[in-house]
């Protein structure tokens, strides 16, 4: 059977256009408040696309929360880890583009900050080529098991960067006057997509399981 079907990508297109524009938007945006040393502006710019692409995942989840009955079970839980995923990586890869375009060409020098950057593609790579190979349905990577320890990993992921979140915040490095303040804001931008989509992805393996749970014998 096959279950995420044919299309890789399960974010429709007309959502995905609008996260690309925000994406190129911000980019630009950022530079700015960088070369300008307006936090403001950067901080506006970088929540922009975070606020984007955590509308986007709630989207794409809720359709999948109302039609549980209709798309259900396996085929739902398996299309909507492609989807978060996908989300995920243009999330990491906004963040990687957003270092190296900041601290490379707005006068602004942070030595780490193509060492984040670099760090942040890796993990987008990885989320991309997890995403292609669950859409070609490998069945070490839809079983069960597999899709449990996708939750659990998810969950995982959402714990470990809200406790980044707090520290980030708690510690006024969001404040700072080195020049790190740029990326400590990209942190808690995308940060923040990223427990969102943590969140909403999980929510939607409870509808799945209890869909299932349903309409099994009782």
């Amino acid at each position: 059977m096959d279950v995420a079907g044919p299309n890789l990508n399960m974010i429709p297109r007309h959502l995905l256009f609008v996260v690309i524009v925000v994406f190129l938007v911000s980019l630009f945006g950022t530079y700015l408040g960088a070369s300008w040393a307006n936090r403001w502006l950067f901080a506006a710019s970088a929540f922009v696309f975070s606020a984007t692409a955590t509308i986007a995942a709630f989207l794409v989840n809720r359709r999948y929360w109302r039609n549980t009955a209709v798309v259900g079970g396996k085929q739902m839980i398996v299309q909507a880890l492609i989807a978060s995923m996908q989300l995920s990586t243009l999330v990491y890869v906004w963040g990687a583009a957003t270092l190296f375009l900041v601290y490379s060409a707005s006068g602004l020098r942070w030595q780490h900050g193509w060492q984040y950057g670099l760090a942040l593609v890796l993990i987008a790579a990885g989320m991309a080529h997890y995403a292609k190979l669950l859409g070609q349905n490998q069945p070490e990577l839809i079983s069960d098991s597999a899709i449990e320890r996708a939750v659990v990993l998810a969950s995982v992921q959402g714990i470990a960067v809200s406790v980044v979140l707090v520290w980030l915040v708690a510690s006024g490095k969001i404040l700072t006057p080195r020049a790190d303040w740029a990326a400590n804001l990209v942190f808690v931008a995308g940060g923040l997509s990223i427990v969102c989509l943590c969140a909403f992805f999980a929510k939607t393996h409870h509808e799945s399981t209890r869909d299932i749970d349903q309409s099994g014998p009782s």
